[in-house]
């Protein structure tokens, strides 16, 4: 008799109701969009019933009426035939510069035949407006004719999502629009995704001597997307007359040098003088270049020098790394430049890193040969020589010592020579042996390097 074996259908799985969204959304996107599907009970039947969508505060906290509003659709009707819906929430596009705040959306009722339910999603509205800020002081030289430039920085705390634009005026101080500078006034506009800008004023030149700086304003008065720093809204430029005689010569020595040191850092002091006292503030720029000495012997840097009324002498300060490398002394260089109040007068200095590390010695293992004690020692090629003695020890037995003096990358067998007690006493047992290498090289500079090894008993 012969059996029919049937296959049957695997159970069906019930998809529960389930709601949807974005995690984030900025606060330019006008809308936030979620999914709602109805899902479907046992034997995949779909849930029939009424939903309810609601929004609501947090967990930290948005604010309903500021941030966002209601939900387009927040009743819904599952039937056989409509089985999921798109519901969107309105976000309010603010001007105000603050923290990423949350809203949750949920969906709940009962549903046919899955029961009651309940879900929901929550979405962080991130904040798009910036705070601008401007330079708070710009200083410039005002030349003997046509006109230059002062520019000011305009910057935003955040790159914004949209193109902002800032408006801006200028406001007379000690100097006047028309005589000193063109009064100026319009909009900025810093693109998206950027977070600088810059403002031009033209500043007046001319060969009449006048109060030795003059000053004005340029205000920052508003902007379309995000706020203005309260405290960093309002930049002072000063103008420096260069028509009065006798603008003093601003100077750096012109070498500077620093031991290097075997860890940690140095600094290197670059002086830098004004030919006379000087009677307004009076700045320079400065910056370093690699020579032989770059990134891994002394730290990059760049600044400024300001020397107050009545003020002469300053210095620059550059940190030198110290390593516990034999190698020659490098060099960088220091350079003046863009003056203000001043001119130039010697302009370059160069900065000397002097190696304060003697030659690192190798030292072969010992051996006993007669009455000497056999060893060979090497000078590293880093140096430029090796010139020094080995002294061999055990304990406090002397075991005699050897002078040296090697070529770089030089190596040689030195033998010394045991006393009579010496050998007697190796003669009786093993003994560990130091040997000691005092090196320098042409320069003076010294360092010690140390072997340790067992000697077999002298027969």
């Amino acid at each position: 008799m012969c059996g029919i074996l049937l296959a049957l259908p695997a159970p069906a799985m019930a998809a529960p109701m389930s709601i949807t969204g974005p995690a984030s959304v900025s606060e330019a996107a006008g809308v936030a969009t979620y999914t709602v599907n109805c899902g479907t009970g046992a034997l995949e039947l779909p849930n029939t019933g009424a939903l309810t969508v609601a929004v609501a505060d947090g967990p930290a906290p948005a604010t309903q009426a500021a941030d966002y509003g209601t939900p387009s659709q927040p009743l819904l009707a599952c039937t056989a035939v409509t089985t999921s819906f798109t519901v969107d929430v309105p976000i309010t596009n603010d001007t105000l510069d603050e923290a990423s705040e949350k809203f949750t959306v949920s969906a709940s009722g009962a549903l046919v035949p899955e029961g009651a339910v309940s879900q929901s999603v929550t979405t962080t509205i991130i904040d798009d407006d910036p705070v601008a800020s401007i330079d708070a002081v710009v200083l410039v030289t005002e030349g003997d004719s046509g006109t230059s430039a002062a520019d000011l920085t305009v910057t935003l705390a955040s790159a914004a999502i949209q193109a902002t634009t800032i408006g801006y005026s200028t406001e007379d101080f000690s100097a006047t629009s028309g005589s000193d500078y063109t009064a100026t006034s319009g909009d900025l506009v810093i693109p998206i995704g950027q977070t600088t800008g810059t403002i031009s004023i033209p500043i007046i030149g001319d060969t009449t001597p006048e109060e030795i700086a003059e000053a004005f304003f340029v205000n920052l008065l508003t902007t379309d997307n995000g706020s203005l720093n309260p405290t960093k809204k309002q930049a002072a430029v000063g103008i420096y007359d260069n028509d009065t005689a006798g603008l003093p010569t601003v100077s750096v020595v012109k070498t500077a040098t620093v031991e290097e040191g075997d860890r940690g850092t140095a600094n290197i002091l670059f002086n830098v003088t004004l030919s006379s006292a000087a009677t307004q503030r009076t700045e320079v720029g400065w910056k370093t270049t690699q020579w032989t000495a770059t990134a891994a012997d002394f730290d990059p840097a760049s600044g400024k020098v300001v020397f107050q009324v009545g003020q002469r002498s300053k210095s620059i300060s550059v940190d030198v790394k110290g390593d516990r490398r034999d190698e020659p002394d490098e060099a960088f260089a220091v350079s003046l430049q863009n003056p203000v109040a001043a001119t130039l007068g010697t302009k370059d200095s160069i900065g000397v890193i002097e190696d304060d590390d003697g030659p690192k010695m190798s030292i072969g293992k010992p051996k006993l040969r007669g009455k000497r004690l056999v060893t060979k020692v090497g000078c590293p090629e880093s140096a430029d020589g090796c010139k020094g003695r080995l002294v061999g020890k055990s304990a406090k037995l002397k075991l005699g010592r050897k002078k040296f003096d090697l070529a770089s990358g030089e190596e040689q067998k030195l033998k010394l020579k045991l006393s009579r007690k010496a050998r007697k006493a190796l003669a009786k047992k093993r003994r560990r042996a130091k040997l000691i290498a005092t090196a320098a090289d042409s320069s003076g500079d010294k360092r010690i390097t140390k072997r340790r090894a067992r000697l077999k008993r002298l027969r």
